[in-house]
């Protein structure tokens, strides 16, 4: 009995610590899903699980892959690589690790971001003594907020972009100003809030090689060859599933310990399809209703400043990509204008709470990792500064393009 207790004790603590509000929220809104069950329809069901399983195979295989490269020593060779040429500057690294950041969340997506920078700034960040903070905030800043620019960089910006049928060039001339000015904005305010700490200067660290320079060799390339692969338009879950078989098997050949099932992520496998269960069974108690009514009809600047207020408050409480879904559905077929809109909402808009997005709790769980404590608090406090400041900005360039 007492092992049990303790067994489960140790399961429980394994769950982040949320504030118990949003798991009393949570298990509310699954219960009522799961009572409409019935209601959604055998069709309805399998369109969702359709439209979210690619999301969850994306997630479970960029997770374990990023696992794998840190385990490998890139994320180190990265980030001293990264200390050693910014001239002892610590603005200069700071500048170079947010450039790094919207590069990789443009062309790799936010989830990749979140989980493969996040542990390189960190680490580079400990190695020269400086707090790590500041770059780990910028880190998943330029995820969310970077995310608008090209398609790829967000799995929400794929699905609208088959509801838009646009191409990737007609959604970027819409995107590409909105985009660059949310992730502008918060790199912006924590330069300014950590003014003192980019100022000074820092030792820059010694070279020093890898346990096994041809294994983060091959790491490292795996990562490269992502790049093309996603700009191609190979589906993204493919590619990461790709991606994770050949490391697996490299590791299989060159570092058998690092392989286990502690690789899966399976808390944020429960999370994730409780969150989408939950968004399927509210749009069918009056949720879609509520939110449409609440977004409105109209596009000019004031309509899409109130639907991506309304979008990023759906995702502060729901989760970007299920709010996404819900948001999208709420929003007449001609209403394309606005559908820019829900997407600066969904992408730039969930940085007040840590559940907001996929994104921030992938980046929340590296922090852990890595011994960096965030705190909600924290978290909390520069969002709803960055938040408002990020969509009324990004709102004022999309009408800009629009016009």
């Amino acid at each position: 009995m007492a092992q049990t207790k303790s067994y489960i004790a140790a399961r429980l603590s394994a769950f982040p610590n949320w504030p118990l509000w949003f798991y009393v929220a949570l298990a509310a809104a699954v219960a009522v899903a799961s009572r409409q069950v019935p209601v959604l329809g055998t069709d309805s069901v399998a369109s969702i699980i359709s439209r979210t399983s690619h999301i969850l195979v994306f997630l479970v295989a960029v997770t374990i892959v990023a696992d794998l490269c840190s385990a490998a020593g890139l994320f180190d060779a990265v980030g001293r690589y990264l200390a050693r040429h910014s001239g002892g500057r610590i603005a200069v690294l700071f500048f170079g690790v947010s450039a790094l950041g919207l590069f990789t969340t443009t062309v790799m997506s936010l989830d990749t971001t979140a989980v493969l920078l996040t542990p390189v700034v960190i680490r580079m960040a400990k190695n020269i003594r400086v707090s790590p903070l500041p770059f780990a905030m910028a880190a998943i800043w330029l995820a969310n907020a970077g995310s608008l620019i090209l398609p790829v960089s967000n799995l929400t910006n794929l699905l609208a972009m088959h509801r838009l049928q646009a191409t990737p060039l007609e959604y970027l001339s819409v995107m590409w100003l909105p985009g660059l000015i949310a992730a502008l904005v918060p790199v912006a305010l924590l330069a300014i809030g950590y003014r003192k700490t980019l100022l000074r200067p820092y030792d820059p660290p010694l070279k020093g090689a890898p346990r096994d320079p041809i294994l983060v060799r091959i790491c490292g390339a795996v990562i490269l060859a992502m790049l093309p692969a996603i700009v191609a338009g190979i589906p993204v879950e493919g590619i990461a599933v790709i991606a994770l078989t050949v490391l697996f098997v490299v590791f299989a050949v060159r570092d058998r310990s690092a392989l286990g099932w502690h690789l899966l992520p399976w808390r944020l496998i429960v999370l994730t399809v409780s969150l989408f269960i939950a968004m399927a069974g509210l749009s069918k108690v009056g949720a879609e209703s509520l939110v449409a009514s609440a977004l409105g009809s109209s596009d000019d600047l004031v309509g899409l400043l109130r639907t991506a207020g309304v979008s990023a408050l759906v995702a502060n409480v729901f989760n970007n990509l299920p709010a996404y879904l819900l948001l999208e559905t709420a929003l007449p077929a001609e209403a394309s204008d606005q559908l820019f809109g829900v997407l600066i909402g969904v992408n730039a808009g969930p940085g007040i709470l840590m559940h907001g997005s996929l994104a921030t709790l992938l980046w929340w769980d590296r922090c852990k990792k890595e011994g960096v404590d965030v705190t909600w608090r924290y978290f909390l406090a520069f969002g709803l500064v960055c938040v408002p400041l990020t969509l009324v900005s990004s709102v004022f360039a999309l009408w800009f393009v629009l016009r």
